[in-house]
């Protein structure tokens, strides 16, 4: 999940890029103005907030001043190989700034050649347990989403990216960074910050924890709803990055963006529809939490996770505290039966299940 979403990323920050006008050949379709700057101001004291999971005593507040930017290159450049781990500490320092929230203590930054980090990254398990992944699989054959042959992990691991440029480890709360010998460029620099992010709010939220558990407890639809959150904050923040950005930079990562194309088939559009909800969806729920209560609104949604993708998708029901309907267990007397692994499904998968398997006359 985490670090996997260069193809799911295409479509958000594709229009976003858009948006700012600096591609006008390319954008043809109207686009929404940028997105306002949030002000870091009201978001919680750090006191307030869980311990960290660090034995380490060394704290680190919020900043009240604008980070220092020096070692990050000028427009259209590549950073020397040279002093990169100081470049790291100027985006953390700078990402800190844009999130309204500081670390509590300082990740451990690991700078790693791309073969050592591709197989970092391959190493650790991120997406699901193969125990919800078998649950799907068979709910979704019954609806003849999936054939006989297919599964969904496979079809997972044949769409998704592996992470190029950062990856943040959740079970290890390490920052993993590719070098690039030339250096970092925008579009990496971006990806770090989306990285950052994961790792402030996990060190503040434990949300990996969180997650966790939904995935033991078969929770699908709560589980997606909190991804849409984790993943809705980070790319949120990274195009505010993003759009700080000299224009000839955005530029650059605008056309990069674009030549991004998802690898599923016609098929199987409906997984990839699936696997990019937390990332387009939870931009969406994220914008729009900052729009209504700035940082500190994204913030409290950690203290108090949507309860389902219906929250996601309806914003407005989750600030009204409207609480998902348990239709319980339907007792059914059959004589001949094949017991399935079972699965929650929300407004999300449904949604996405009647709109594959029903015609528009339906």
């Amino acid at each position: 999940m985490h670090g996997r979403y260069r193809s799911f990323q295409r479509k958000t920050l594709g229009a976003a890029v858009c948006s700012m006008a600096l591609l006008t050949a390319a954008c043809t379709s109207a686009q929404p103005g940028p997105i306002a700057t949030p002000q870091p101001s009201d978001a919680p004291a750090i006191t307030t907030l869980p311990t960290p999971t660090t034995t380490s005593t060394t704290t680190t507040a919020p900043t009240t001043t604008a980070p220092t930017t020096t070692l990050l290159p000028p427009a259209s450049s590549l950073l020397p190989a040279e002093g990169l781990a100081g470049d790291v500490d100027a985006l953390i320092e700078l990402t800190e700034e844009l999130r309204g929230l500081g670390f509590l203590t300082k990740p451990d930054v690991v700078l790693m050649g791309a073969a050592a980090f591709a197989s970092s990254v391959d190493a650790v398990s991120v997406n699901a347990s193969p125990g919800r992944d078998a649950s799907r699989t068979e709910v979704f054959k019954l609806v003849e989403l999936l054939d006989p042959s297919q599964d969904f992990a496979t079809l997972r691991s044949d769409i998704i990216d592996s992470p190029e440029h950062a990856w943040y480890d959740p079970t290890s709360g390490r920052l993993l960074v590719a070098v690039d010998p030339q250096g970092f460029g925008p579009v990496a620099r971006s990806e770090i910050v989306h990285e950052i992010v994961h790792a402030i709010t996990d060190q503040h939220y434990r949300w990996w924890e969180a997650r966790e558990s939904l995935v033991d407890a078969f929770a699908d639809d709560r589980l997606a709803a909190l991804d849409a959150l984790i993943e809705g904050d980070a790319t949120y923040f990274q195009i505010v990055y993003i759009q700080g950005l000299p224009e000839a930079e955005r530029e650059e990562i605008a056309r990069e963006f674009a030549m991004v194309s998802p690898t599923a088939g016609a098929a199987d559009r409906w997984v990839l529809e699936d696997l990019a909800f937390s990332f387009d969806a939870g931009f969406d729920f994220a914008a729009q939490l900052v729009a209504g209560g700035g940082i500190a609104a994204v913030d409290r949604v950690y203290l108090d996770p949507p309860q389902s993708t219906e929250h996601v998708l309806h914003p407005e029901r989750y600030r009204r505290g409207e609480a998902p309907a348990d239709v319980g267990v339907v007792e059914a007397d059959v004589e001949v039966h094949t017991a399935l692994p079972s699965a929650s499904l929300g407004e999300w998968n449904i949604r996405l299940l009647l709109a594959t398997t029903l015609s528009p006359a339906c």
